[in-house]
């Protein structure tokens, strides 16, 4: 492919130079210029140049997908840029946030650039692992042990309820923040802050990862904590952020807010003096439903 397009490119130059200054006999007084060939070059030249650029867009063609590059112990490795394996033999494909075992290099027999490309070639998407469900492209998944750790410890700390997720996003990365209390945070509050793996298509904190933060806090510690809680420390505190809508959180008023710029979309309510949120980042269609799901399976850690 690059033979063929540094062929196209050393054509385009020589068409370029003909068609600005002709040809040049030298045995003509004055070398004057001389275009009776012309014509017969410069057709020959195009011919050529459909040739090549014909090459060129049939290869285009065929970049929604690409076998795997196989190594020298037989497994195979998908292009950076390919993302979606396949399986050819049970015709499924698996994205890059797939939570589960992903077919074995040695079983990997296609690469597609997205979902799409992949259906079109008649694959269907791999069911997600048991225990695992799907919320648009996320996957969702019991909440891990260290984020009930996190629960507790902010119950204990705070002597309010807590409200605890059961399920998250997963792959659930590595914290965005550190979690309090459990990292030593000053305040008595809850805040679990984290990231997750997606497709390239979802733009969250960047392509292909989203955010998700969890807090609960008196409206003091919204207002004054070093890490603002709500819209997170990139786009300030809560009271910040844009009121877009109003809502209920079991049976308590709640609201949506927007926060500034590009940021996130949060699910605030108050209990008592406690306040609660969920802070939600990604696509601005899929926030609130991100936020809504991880609600209604929020768990309440009651006071001792």
């Amino acid at each position: 492919m690059n033979q063929r397009l540094q062929a196209l490119q050393e054509l385009g130059e020589q068409f370029e130079q003909m068609s600005i200054v002709g040809v040049i006999d030298e045995r003509a007084p004055g070398a004057r210029r001389h275009s009776l060939r012309r014509p017969r070059m410069l057709a020959s030249l195009l011919i050529a140049l459909l040739a090549v650029s014909g090459a060129a867009a049939a290869i285009t063609l065929t970049v929604a997908s690409s076998p795997p590059v196989r190594l020298p112990n037989g497994s195979g490795l998908c292009p950076q840029s390919y993302t979606y394996v396949a399986n050819t033999s049970k015709k499924l494909v698996y994205p890059p946030n797939y939570p589960g075992l992903q077919p074995g290099k040695a079983r990997v027999t296609r690469c597609f650039t997205s979902l799409d490309d992949a259906r079109a070639a008649g694959y269907r998407l791999a069911p997600p692992p048991a225990g695992i469900t799907m919320l648009g492209p996320i996957y969702m998944g019991p909440a891990t042990a260290h984020v009930r750790r996190v629960c507790e410890a902010a119950q204990r700390h705070t002597h309010a309820v807590i409200y605890c997720p059961t399920r998250l996003p997963t792959p659930w990365l590595a914290p965005v923040n550190p979690d309090c209390p459990s990292a030593g945070c000053a305040a008595p509050e809850l805040s679990i802050a984290g990231s997750f793996a997606a497709p390239p298509s979802y733009i969250g904190s960047g392509p292909g990862e989203g955010d998700i933060s969890l807090w609960s806090a008196t409206p003091y510690q919204l207002r004054h904590d070093p890490v603002p809680l709500g819209c997170g420390g990139a786009f300030g505190p809560l009271h910040h952020a844009r009121p877009i809508g109003h809502t209920s959180f079991r049976g308590h008023p709640a609201g949506w807010y927007e926060c500034t710029g590009t940021g996130p979309f949060v699910l605030a309510w108050h209990i008592g003096t406690q306040s609660y949120g969920i802070t939600a980042n990604g696509p601005k269609g899929f926030r609130k439903r991100l936020a809504r799901y991880i609600a209604a399976h929020l768990v309440a850690l009651s006071r001792r």
